[in-house]
């Protein structure tokens, strides 16, 4: 991904250069982007119909809207305790 910004508007937006099937996400990260503490990411996540007792991420959906393409993930697992595993869902 590649983020700018908009020289004369200030506006803030990103393009998506390339998207793996699988991707390591960071715990923080996707607080943050869930709570909406980060305007300029562009992505937003969406928790699972049934959400696990014992963590919240697994099973949500990590969308990453850019401007010339849209990346989906599901949270599938985690990798170990500061990073998820994100996968393309089928």
């Amino acid at each position: 991904m590649t983020q700018h910004q908009d020289p004369a508007t200030g506006a803030w937006s990103v393009t998506i250069d390339h998207a793996d099937p699988v991707i390591l996400i960071a715990t923080e990260v996707l607080r943050q982007v869930f709570e909406g503490a980060t305007p300029h990411w562009y992505a937003q996540v969406k928790l699972a119909d049934i959400i696990p007792v014992d963590d919240i991420y697994l099973g949500a959906t990590l969308r990453i809207n850019g401007t010339n393409r849209t990346a989906v993930y599901r949270i599938t697992r985690r990798h170990d305790e500061y990073t998820y595993i994100g996968e393309w869902p089928d």
